[in-house]
């Protein structure tokens, strides 16, 4: 298991006052699992009904664009949900 640090803005966490997590995880699949789990985020607040990343969610891996959810996650690692900024 990796172990990795989680950035959570407040608009798509449960708690409001927790914006860093670590979680053990594999994959991203499973760190969202863990999340989940942990009732940190909600699945569904980044993941569509097909179970695959919303369209209007990007995540970062290490500071890049990650869409893949069976990417192998590494210790130290740094994961970060950003919802994107839509509308006019």
């Amino acid at each position: 298991m990796a172990k990795v640090e989680v950035f959570i803005p407040s608009s798509i966490r449960k708690d409001k006052n927790v914006s860093k997590v670590q979680i053990e995880a594999l994959s991203l699949r499973e760190l969202i699992e863990e999340l989940h789990k942990n009732n940190i985020v909600e699945r569904e607040r980044l993941l569509d009904e097909k179970g695959e990343i919303k369209r209007l969610i990007n995540i970062y891996v290490n500071g890049k664009i990650e869409r893949n959810l069976d990417v192998k996650l590494n210790d130290g690692d740094e994961v970060s949900f950003i919802p994107i900024v839509a509308g006019g």
